[in-house]
């Protein structure tokens, strides 16, 4: 604990048409600052499943502080869920090259993982959601939920006619788990067990 930083903080700007646009307040925030050494061993040990998300990979101490409870949780046999938000602004520089590499870092342990059609790309080089859950898959990544931007939902009701696989607008999201394709699930049910290998 220390009063010399504050919590990083997220303001939601909602356009007229439900669309979200993000501002931070971190430079630096209190998040960024996680060192190893605070990282509770013991906790990471019991547990059953460790969410992690990619903000705390843009700068040191937190991002050696994320691999490291990372690594103690899955060898403790935790089921690792990831969810990767790219935000420009809080990488240094902008880099995406950077925030590349850095969310990848973290795939080899991810069972579970929820990400945006747009963060697809920057973890796959992927153009297609399926190719992008496919490739995932053949990493390890068991339980693959995309969530869909505003353009590829409005195509979503027209591609369901045409191919099953695809979820219902109302779901707004693509999931594949395993080497199936499911359809009409809900997001929450979507990863509910693992398909065995």
């Amino acid at each position: 604990m220390s009063d010399a930083f504050f919590t990083t903080l997220a303001f939601v700007a909602l356009s007229e048409s439900g669309e979200r646009t993000l501002s931070f307040a971190r430079k630096p925030g209190a998040d960024t600052l996680l060192a190893v050494e605070e990282v509770d061993e013991s906790l990471l040990k019991s547990t059953e499943v460790f969410h992690v998300g990619s903000l705390s990979l843009t700068d040191e101490p937190a991002r050696s502080a994320t691999h490291h409870a990372t690594k103690i949780a899955k060898a403790a046999g935790a089921v690792i869920s990831y969810d990767p938000n790219y935000r420009a602004s809080l990488w240094p520089d902008a880099d995406v090259k950077t925030a590349k590499a850095r969310m990848r870092e973290l795939l080899p342990y991810v069972d579970v993982m929820k990400l945006s059609d747009e963060e697809t790309m920057l973890l796959t080089d992927q153009p297609e959601l399926e190719q992008a859950a496919a490739a995932l898959n053949a990493m390890g990544i068991s339980c693959v939920a995309v969530t869909l931007g505003k353009k590829r939902r409005a195509g979503l009701d027209q591609q369901q006619e045409r191919d099953g696989r695809l979820l219902s607008a109302e779901s707004a999201g693509y999931h594949r788990r395993g080497r199936r394709v499911l359809g009409r699930v809900p997001l929450k049910n979507a990863c509910a067990q693992k398909t065995p290998e």
